[in-house]
């Protein structure tokens, strides 16, 4: 099992990219309030897509190929192959996160709901670990589980407002 440290850093982390889109698009947006066509969906889209996706993919991918023996330790999980296979995922999401930045319409629409959908079914196998977890990786894997379920659930609902104000 990894260190309490990596643990507590691996938590603030990622509650860090759930939270910093928000901050970022509020401050953008109180700033650009009297634009015309400004979209604050889009804004907080794209600060979601851009932090949330794009940099925390590309981090956690890193990691995962890099040093997948502490990563597979701190959900309790023995050291595989496949979370190198796991993080090559993360960073070709992450790419596509950051990509979003520039690229609007159809792209951050699609890389919005692969992510999302990706992290569901993520979230879905760490919960599963969580229920099954008798020793101490709880409180890391529902750490884990919580992000991914804000995160995805951010993603969808801008995705669905963007879509509700578009048309």
């Amino acid at each position: 099992m990894a260190s309490p440290n990596v643990d507590e850093s691996v938590v603030t982390i990622r509650y860090l990219f759930c939270a910093l889109p928000i901050l970022m698009a509020t401050i953008h947006c109180m700033w650009r309030k009297n634009f015309a066509g400004f979209s604050k969906a889009d804004c907080f889209l794209t600060y979601f897509l851009t932090i949330g996706v794009g940099l925390q993919g590309l981090l956690v991918g890193n990691l995962e190929i890099y040093h997948s023996d502490i990563v597979a330790a701190s959900v309790g999980w023995p050291s595989s192959p496949y979370i190198a296979e796991l993080g090559k995922a993360n960073i070709a999401f992450g790419v596509l996160g950051v990509l979003s930045f520039w690229f609007r319409g159809g792209w951050a629409s699609a890389t919005a709901l692969g992510y999302g959908l990706f992290i569901v079914m993520r979230g879905m196998g760490h919960y599963k670990t969580f229920i099954l977890a008798a020793d101490g990786t709880r409180e890391i894997v529902g750490s884990i589980v919580a992000t991914d379920f804000i995160l995805a659930t951010s993603l969808f609902i801008l995705l669905a407002i963007r879509r509700i104000y578009k048309s």
